[in-house]
């Protein structure tokens, strides 16, 4: 299956594994709600590729796999969605991983 292309993830497939990679390296791969949003479409595809049994999460560049949220985004952000983005990356993120399938079963 091949995957999109994303702004801010790459995605391989390297035989039965996904490989997701966040892709902002001049930015210590740095959270954007855009990539919150990538990576909850990306894994939606993954979960639909029949092929994939294992996904590992890495950063490109050398110096960081994620440094956190990119805070100079935050200058060009009103200050209502400024204040839930933090929970919103949170919920979203950590609610794609938790509830994402376990592709062993597919052996």
């Amino acid at each position: 299956m091949a995957y999109e292309h994303w702004k801010t993830l790459k995605v391989e497939l390297e035989e039965d594994i996904a490989v997701v990679s966040f892709d902002r390296p001049q930015a210590l791969n740095t959270l954007t709600l855009e990539m919150v949003d990538e990576l909850r479409r990306a894994f939606a595809a993954i979960e639909k590729d029949d092929a994939v049994r294992g996904v590992i999460l890495t950063g490109s560049g050398e110096k960081a796999f994620m440094a956190g949220a990119d805070v100079a985004a935050f200058a060009d952000m009103d200050p209502v969605p400024c204040g839930t983005l933090r929970p919103m990356a949170r919920s979203t993120s950590a609610a794609t991983l938790k509830i994402f399938p376990s592709p062993w079963w597919r052996r």
